[in-house]
């Protein structure tokens, strides 16, 4: 997450207008999973993965061509990655489905991003805030409770998540499961 946020303020600081897309929510065999991010540039450059394959070329490809207009506006795409599927077809066939916002980004966000950056450099805990009236950030909350359904109609999504938690896992053992282990979780 913090790379992500760094490559954006980096890119508003140039004054690059950015889109920040967000896997909101998933079901079955997605290549995404909720809050995989990926920035997308002005000039083309990008940072952070919503699940790769075609599907992500064709959203990066969309998000240049909505960064190219005067002015960009927040959106949303559901895929299904059935090769059955009749409509949001995203020409993979892991079978499942995924839902991504789309957030465009300018040198007016830099504050909300600068606090972003510094919150996840510090490890301040806080609350990012992802819905289509746009990004927010509450520095101290958390998470009272998590909706089972993030995505209520294609025009009405809600996605929380937390600044300030240490990822950890402890191993007991140190056989070869635990080197295993230790090695695919440091991915």
């Amino acid at each position: 997450m913090k790379k992500i946020w760094l490559f954006i303020h980096e890119n508003l600081i140039r004054k690059q207008r950015v889109y920040l897309l967000i896997v909101i929510e998933n079901q079955g065999s997605s290549p995404g999973q909720p809050g995989f991010k990926m920035a997308v540039t002005e000039d083309g450059r990008l940072k952070g993965s919503v699940g790769g394959g075609q599907s992500e070329y064709q959203m990066v490809e969309m998000t240049k061509k909505e960064l190219a207009k005067e002015k960009p506006e927040i959106f949303f795409k559901h895929e299904i990655h059935k090769d059955d599927a009749t409509t949001d077809k995203s020409g993979m066939i892991c079978s499942g489905e995924q839902w991504v916002a789309f957030y465009p980004l300018d040198e007016n966000d830099l504050p909300l991003v600068s606090n972003i950056k510094n919150a996840i450099e510090t490890g301040e805990k806080g609350l990012l805030h992802f819905s289509q009236d746009g990004i927010s950030f509450n520095k101290g909350n958390r998470v009272r409770h998590q909706h089972k359904n993030p995505v209520t109609s294609p025009t009405e999504w809600e996605y929380f998540e937390e600044t300030g938690n240490a990822n950890k896992l402890y191993i007991f053992g140190a056989g070869h499961v635990g080197l295993a282990l230790s090695q695919i979780m440091s991915h």
